[in-house]
């Protein structure tokens, strides 16, 4: 987790606690192992003064989108081995918008990989975008000025299938 400092982490209670009316929990750094994450929530349950405290909850997340945990702990760490790969590229921030839109349903084999085929790249309006792509495909090299000049870009974007997040101020696009 080398280009960030949000380090990803998830508040996991004791629901015997809760139940009783005692918040009891402990905030825990999300790892790629499972079993890590299955010991660190043993100990937190330990620790509980409840006399049989077995179950345990997430009630609270920093830095893992909704639809990653709302899918449990296998799905978080799962996530997590991808946001790192995202992080090596410094693009986390933007992976993780992605994660929140796309939902876990949508999420098979390498989410990272999948994230990275879809995304399109990151600019300051829709018709940068779009004149990018035009431009890219040389729809544009030998059309004259007078007629560049008119073309509707926003409309051409509306045409599209497109995802766009808004992140910093700017749009990342998706396909």
């Amino acid at each position: 987790m080398s280009n960030v400092t949000n380090i990803p982490r998830i508040y996991v209670a004791c629901l015997a606690s809760y139940n009783a009316g005692i918040l009891y929990g402990k905030w825990i750094d999300v790892y790629d192992d499972h079993e890590i994450m299955l010991e660190e929530i043993g100990e937190m349950l330990e620790g509980s003064k409840q006399s049989i405290a077995e179950d345990w909850a997430i009630h609270d997340t920093e830095y893992v989108p909704s639809s990653v945990y709302r899918a449990g702990l296998t799905m978080i760490c799962r996530w997590l081995g991808e946001w790192n790969k995202a992080d090596e590229w410094g693009n986390a921030d933007l992976f993780n918008a992605w994660c929140s839109y796309q939902g876990v349903d949508d999420f098979n084999g390498n989410i990272y990989e999948q994230f990275n085929d879809s995304y399109r790249g990151t600019y300051d309006t829709v018709e940068d975008y779009v004149h990018a792509y035009l431009e890219s495909c040389g729809y544009l090299e030998n059309l004259p000025d007078v007629i560049a000049y008119h073309i509707d870009l926003a409309g051409v974007y509306r045409d599209w299938n497109c995802t766009e997040i808004r992140i910093g101020g700017s749009i990342a696009f998706f396909n």
